[in-house]
C-alpha cells in the first residue's frame, strides 16, 4: 500500500483517523478504532464527529456491512452490525445494544418486531435511536452527522 493511501489525519491532541493506522497507547499496543489518546480532541480534528462514539447499524442488507463499516470507522467511530433478524432470541441485538453509544436502524428492511423491539430498547436503556427511512449511505450520513452534534 502507497504512502498516499496509508496516510494518516491528525489533530493537535493525537487522534488520529485512518482506514489502516491506528494510533498506539504508551504500553505500544494499538489503541481500538475510535478512540483518542487524549481527552481534549477538538472540531479541528479530522474524526471529531465520531470521535470514541460506537455505532449500531441493525440490519440493512448485508452487502451494505462492509461500505457502513468503511463509512464509520473512516471517522473515527467503531462499528458494530447486527443483521435485525431476531432468529433465536434478542440476547445477541441487547448486547450490542447496551455497547453501542448509537443505534441506527433501517425500517424498510427490518421487520415491525424488530423495529420494535430497537425503539424499546433504546427507551429502556437511555440509548439514541435513529429510526432511518432508508438504508442507503446517504441516510446512515445524515443519521450519523445528526447523533455526532
Amino acid at each position: 500500500m502507497n504512502a498516499d493511501v496509508r496516510s494518516t489525519l491528525e489533530c493537535g491532541a493525537g487522534c488520529r483517523a485512518s482506514g489502516n493506522v491506528r494510533d498506539h497507547g504508551s504500553d505500544g499496543a494499538p489503541a481500538p478504532w475510535g478512540t483518542c489518546p487524549s481527552e481534549k480532541c477538538s472540531p479541528e480534528c479530522p474524526s471529531f464527529d465520531l470521535c470514541r462514539k460506537r455505532i449500531l447499524i441493525v440490519g440493512g442488507p448485508g452487502r451494505m456491512e462492509d461500505a457502513y463499516r468503511r463509512f464509520i470507522e473512516e471517522r473515527g467511530g467503531v462499528f458494530e452490525y447486527h443483521d435485525g433478524r431476531l432468529r433465536g432470541g434478542v440476547k445477541g441485538l441487547e448486547s450490542r445494544f447496551l455497547r453501542a453509544d448509537v443505534v441506527l436502524c433501517p425500517v424498510n428492511c427490518n421487520s415491525h418486531a424488530a423495529c420494535l423491539l430497537v425503539k424499546n430498547m433504546g427507551k429502556k436503556h437511555n440509548k439514541p435511536v435513529h429510526m432511518l427511512p432508508g438504508f442507503g449511505l446517504a441516510t446512515v450520513s445524515r443519521a450519523v452527522a445528526a447523533s455526532a452534534g
